[in-house]
């Protein structure tokens, strides 16, 4: 089933099946699919490796987090078929204001404010790095987060005041009246973060 057709049918207590494209996982809690009609975030304990471009068929129960859309308890099945290609949509920090492209790969540009980078967690016998991008753009502040195998400094280099072109996935929360309480953009690997200006101190 297409994604925006059960974002419409909304059907709480009825599993429902859907069927995108991987934009991000993260082993054990969640993971994020996209089609012709959008993106959806689906809570699933399973700890299956899915990388993005899989396809994958999934079921599971319709519930709402923050007011937005998701599946709970989804189990997932990737299809054979070969990796697709999923396009990210330029947006501007307004659009996100006014209530799109939570959970769609989006692209947008901010200014770098600090980084915070911590221990991650241990996984498929790898150590890995979260890092936290604090950024500003149109006087918002929000992050971008990413999880790195240990060694990869890529982000840790970037000089603080850069300007980035940042690849992800739009993670949102709103309130009861749909206005935004935080964004935070889910980077799939390092390489989803392009440097376009460097301070003019540096």
């Amino acid at each position: 089933n297409a994604i925006a057709q059960y974002q419409r049918n909304r059907l709480p207590g009825q599993r429902v099946h859907v069927r995108g494209v991987v934009t991000l996982q993260r082993p054990g809690e969640d993971f994020f699919i996209e089609d012709m009609t959008g993106g959806l975030q689906l809570k699933s304990r399973q700890f299956q490796s899915l990388k993005v471009g899989d396809v994958v068929d999934a079921v599971g129960f319709p519930a709402f987090v923050n007011y937005l859309p998701m599946l709970e308890d989804a189990v997932f099945r990737r299809d054979e078929k070969p990796r697709a290609t999923i396009q990210a949509k330029v947006v501007s920090l307004q659009e996100i204001k006014d209530g799109l492209h939570h959970a769609d790969l989006v692209t947008l540009t901010a200014k770098l404010l600090n980084r915070n980078i911590e221990p991650g967690q241990l996984f498929s016998h790898r150590s890995w790095t979260h890092i936290t991008l604090l950024l500003q753009d149109d006087n918002q502040p929000f992050t971008a987060v990413a999880e790195l195998p240990h060694g990869v400094t890529t982000l840790a280099n970037i000089p603080i005041g850069s300007t980035l072109q940042l690849t992800g996935v739009c993670f949102t929360e709103t309130d009861a009246d749909q206005r935004l309480k935080s964004l935070q953009i889910l980077l799939p690997g390092a390489g989803s973060v392009r440097v376009l200006a460097r301070p003019s101190w540096f």
